[in-house]
């Protein structure tokens, strides 16, 4: 199931909020979080659910920002961040750079500038530059993030019923859609967990979470969503050690 790129923002106005959240009701993201001062973006960066934070250099007048992009970096729960600000001082840009953002925007800005700057801070982190403009999947921790038309769309690795071969691209099969990707099967097993993802045929990969039903004689496999998986004879050894299957 896809679900919104999630946000912590570390924002003190409450009018730059509101601002932000219209910013991004016409997209595919969502705020997971809104700290006001540093002590709750603390606390918030360790305890919930995020791919990546937005933070304003200036809180209560104070370049806290920064100060909380420094702490980022001694945190064992790594995440992108972006910098968000109305000041145009050289001064604060140098001290911001020193703290190894992913992206800087200057307000004010408009919704397709702030999309941008949030899948390029995305591939930037993955180390995959251009890989989304290229229709290719970003894999970090348990999720994958695609594009899919204009939008930036998250999958859960748990989602992913099966993978299938089209061509130059590959299809990735959830419960409830078809995503077109522009990649090669084996890229795509490489990133996925090898003891779940299992290969059943030169062009199908599945997800062994998926598995309703196996019929060994019938070469065939059954997925939640009756879907099913062709099982071939070359994959079939090697599916059946995998699975523990009991002739």
């Amino acid at each position: 199931m896809e679900t919104k790129i999630k946000i912590l923002l570390l924002e003190d106005s409450d009018e730059d909020i509101q601002e932000f959240s219209e910013a991004l009701s016409q997209e595919n993201f969502e705020i997971a979080a809104i700290a006001k001062n540093i002590k709750q973006a603390i606390e918030l960066y360790n305890t919930i659910d995020f791919d990546i934070a937005i933070i304003d250099i200036f809180i209560d007048g104070e370049s806290d920002g920064i100060f909380f992009a420094n702490q980022i970096s001694h945190f064992v729960k790594q995440k992108p961040f972006i910098f968000l600000t109305g000041s145009v001082d050289k001064n604060i840009f140098d001290q911001a750079k020193l703290t190894q953002p992913y992206h800087y925007l200057i307000k004010p800005y408009n919704s397709l500038e702030l999309q941008f700057a949030i899948e390029l801070a995305i591939e930037k982190f993955a180390s995959k530059e251009g890989a989304l403009l290229q229709k290719k999947p970003l894999c970090i921790s348990d999720n994958f993030y695609i594009r899919d038309k204009e939008s930036l769309i998250k999958i859960a690795v748990d989602d992913i019923s099966y993978i299938k071969v089209d061509g130059a691209y590959c299809e990735l099969m959830t419960d409830k859609a078809k995503y077109l990707l522009h990649t090669s099967l084996n890229t795509l097993k490489n990133e996925l967990p090898a003891s779940q993802f299992l290969q059943t045929h030169r062009n199908y990969v599945v997800n062994s979470k998926k598995i309703e039903s196996i019929y060994l004689n019938d070469n065939l496999i059954i997925l939640t969503g009756d879907q099913k998986i062709i099982l071939s004879r070359r994959y079939k050894n090697m599916f059946i050690k995998n699975q523990k299957v009991i002739n």
